[in-house]
Order: C-alpha cells, then structure tokens, then sequence
C-alpha cells in the first residue's frame, strides 16, 4: 500500500531539514520516488522538488496527467520549483 501525503511530507520535510543543514548538502532537491502519480504533487504542497514517476511514465496519458497537474493553477509554485 502505497504510504500517504501525510507520511511523504513528513519524511521530505525532515529530510529537507537534515540536508540544509550540511553545509555540502545545503539547497539539495528532494524528489519523491515512491508511488507517485496524479494529484500527489499537489497534495504534497511543495515538500518535494520533483517527482519520479517508474512505471507510471510507460503510458503518455499518465505523463500528460501529472503535467497538466503541474501546470495547473492550483499547484503551487513551490510544488513545481
């Protein structure tokens, strides 16, 4: 079962936290590599810089889906920096 928004934040957060504060590691990218798909880079609201998307990206309508969601208003720009 994939792990929630919730979950992933909280890890991406703490990870985030952990990274800016090595100075060699400082403004380092977090970017989610588990179950990602459309919706998840919304609901995650900028804890991550990106995502992988594996299998998911085999078919172009899943591709298309998540890049009309990062273009979509409602995401925010920090979810897509």
């Amino acid at each position: 079962r994939p792990a929630s928004a919730d979950h992933i934040a909280t890890v991406c957060t703490a990870l985030r936290g952990w990274l800016d504060s090595q100075p060699r590691h400082a403004g380092s990218t977090v970017i989610y590599g588990g179950s990602a798909g459309p919706g998840l880079l919304t609901r995650l609201d900028g804890t991550v810089g990106g995502l992988f998307l594996g299998r998911f990206a085999h078919d172009p309508a899943n591709v298309e889906a998540v890049l009309d969601e990062i273009r979509s208003p409602a995401t925010t720009p920090a979810a897509v920096a």
